[in-house]
């Protein structure tokens, strides 16, 4: 079966509409991971800030219990 010309014109603006429905939900996709890994790393940093604070404040109260022994 030999396609006419008015069938390859209407299949054109669908295959162009699709490729560009494609690459935008790439898009999107990509923005997502972007947006995702920032946040991740975001909250591991708060996450590393509030366990030294901890450590400090873990190794202050053991720093005041040996003084208090001693004295």
């Amino acid at each position: 079966m030999v396609q006419t010309d008015r069938e390859t014109d209407s299949f054109f603006p669908l295959w162009l509409f699709g490729l560009l429905l494609f690459l935008s939900v790439c898009l999107l996709l990509l923005q997502l991971i972007v947006y995702l890994s920032w946040k991740i790393r975001q909250v591991e940093e708060d996450v590393l800030v509030e366990n030294r604070s901890a450590i400090y404040r873990q190794m202050n109260r053991s720093a005041d219990r040996s003084k208090r022994s001693v004295g």
